[in-house]
């Protein structure tokens, strides 16, 4: 069996949740994940099959959740996403470069 040829699976995604698996699946995400606290994963876009998004996000309560970090998985292959201000400072100290490159102070 080639690597190429073997793809990640969820289990039974053969055979499908039967209405049980689903029922207890769907209490679990909307009861009981809600009342821990701690760092969790959730999964916020879906564009099958190709792109996911997921977000690390720390729950402090039930009502309130602090997003730390994104991530997304691209064909097979899982990347951070840049945090918002990093990309303006890498912006701000590109622009700020080149204007005083071009003012003569190098």
């Amino acid at each position: 069996c080639a690597s190429n040829d073997v793809k990640w699976r969820p289990a039974k995604a053969d055979r499908g949740f039967t209405f049980l698996e689903y029922s207890l699946i769907v209490a679990y995400l909307f009861c009981g994940r809600r009342k821990m606290t701690g760092i969790e994963y959730v999964l916020s876009e879906v564009m099958e099959p190709n792109l996911f998004v997921i977000r690390k996000q720390k729950r402090d309560s039930p009502e309130k959740v602090t997003p730390m970090l994104i991530y997304y998985a691209l064909d097979s292959s899982i990347y951070q996403a840049p945090q918002l201000c990093n990309v303006f400072t890498s912006r701000i100290v590109g622009t700020l470069f080149l204007t005083l490159a071009s003012c003569g102070f190098d």
